[in-house]
């Protein structure tokens, strides 16, 4: 009785780390991982000749053991379909603060809010209350956060 429990154990253990190393989400391999943990236990538990305070501690260390050997599974082989394997390169998002003064070109009609091309960059922005055309030079005269305030740029 205590080697089919030992059995299911492994079993189940093996389909748990199968599902969660090799085949992406939770399904039979999982659940039915699961299943057989919950029926191992429960026949170490119910094994005959053992008191209840063996069987539970029995039942507590495969657990600890158990939970052992799928943290050092997974620091060891970093499950692929969870860690993203290559770098994302690229410059950051400019700050900005550091568009305030800096002029650009209206994309779209801003009442008041729109797109403008500012830097070579396009930015969600919001006017101080007035309409301005798409196509209309702009200048920045306020950041607050990640809200961008323009204005019509002066004529030249």
């Amino acid at each position: 009785m205590l080697t089919l429990a030992v059995v299911l154990l492994v079993i189940g253990a093996l389909l748990l780390a199968l599902e969660i190393l090799v085949i992406p989400g939770f399904g039979l391999f999982g659940i039915t991982g699961l299943v057989l943990v919950a029926v191992g236990l429960g026949t170490v538990m119910a094994a005959p000749g053992i008191s209840g305070t063996v069987a539970f501690v029995t039942a507590v260390i495969l657990m600890v053991i158990g939970a052992t050997v799928f943290v050092f599974l997974v620091r060891r082989h970093k499950p692929s379909a969870l860690v993203l394997s290559e770098r994302v390169s690229g410059s950051a998002v400019p700050d900005p603060k550091q568009l305030v003064g800096s002029s650009g070109v209206a994309l779209t009609h801003l009442r008041p809010t729109g797109t403008v091309e500012l830097a070579g960059k396009r930015w969600s922005v919001v006017t101080e209350g007035e309409y301005i055309t798409a196509g209309t030079a702009i200048m920045v005269v306020q950041v607050e956060g990640q809200r961008i305030v323009v204005k019509q740029a002066p004529e030249a």
